[in-house]
């Protein structure tokens, strides 16, 4: 039996003369909610459907490949603590659900947001919770900042390849000392003759040990800590580069 994730996402907001209203997605169907709905009233305002046919099929594709290349596998993935992410992300990558709605011009399919909505809710259907995640730090947490502000040579270089599936990448922005305080990081970042001397330590890092290169933040100004970040494409082969499994 197929499990059907409920994903709820609440929005609050101000409707007409000062009302108060939410709203919140179920499984691909919008509802806006009074305030008074909130509070124990159960008058449904509006209701409309999010998915339409080609979200639909886009479900089922996916599932498809999910149920005979990913499910069947994953007890043994379990035992052996490690799942081949290169494997399952090329198979996903030559399927098209590695960049839904990343450009055409870098492989991607150029949808809207909605269609990766869809398909992270069908990866709920992987038998564990480690793929979803590895598979998502992926689509919307790595490559969306080398999509909008990456040169046409580092798209081409691992873009391209992150949505075909032949490279893993992973996203490096919690240290020892600052997890969610992401103002509070240590590692700098400094330009000399041209490159940038990397110098600190991540943690908890999602395809860390598979990953070909990380979306890395680091400090590269003197300014406040909320401005003088930067995101760097770092190869994971890169000398100097060490992995630590604690």
């Amino acid at each position: 039996m197929l499990r059907r994730p409920i994903r709820t996402i609440f929005a609050a907001g101000r409707g007409r003369g000062g009302r108060g209203r939410q709203l919140c997605w179920l499984n691909g169907h919008r509802r806006e909610l009074s305030t008074r709905q909130l509070n124990g009233d159960s008058v449904e305002i509006n209701v409309e459907t999010l998915f339409n046919e080609q979200h639909k099929q886009l479900r089922q594709s996916l599932n498809k490949l999910i149920q005979s290349e990913i499910n069947p596998h994953v007890e043994q993935w379990e035992k052996e603590q490690q799942f081949p992410a290169h494997e399952v992300f090329r198979k996903l990558g030559k399927a098209g659900f590695l960049g839904v709605n990343k450009p055409v011009e870098y492989g991607g399919l150029g949808l809207d947001f909605s269609y990766s909505v869809a398909v992270a809710e069908e990866l709920g259907n992987i038998n564990c919770g480690a793929i979803p995640m590895a598979v998502g730090v992926q689509l919307d947490m790595a490559t969306p900042a080398l999509t909008r502000f990456g040169s046409d040579k580092l798209k081409r270089e691992y873009l391209v390849p992150s949505i075909a599936g032949e490279m893993v990448a992973c996203l490096g922005v919690s240290e020892p000392s600052a997890g969610s305080d992401v103002a509070n990081i240590k590692t700098k970042a400094e330009k000399r003759n041209g490159d940038y001397i990397i110098n600190g330590s991540k943690l908890w890092i999602t395809n860390a040990f598979q990953a070909d290169w990380m979306c890395l933040l680091a400090n590269t100004g003197s300014g406040p800590n909320h401005s003088n970040k930067s995101l760097i494409v770092l190869p994971m082969k890169t000398p100097g580069c060490h992995h630590l499994n604690i």
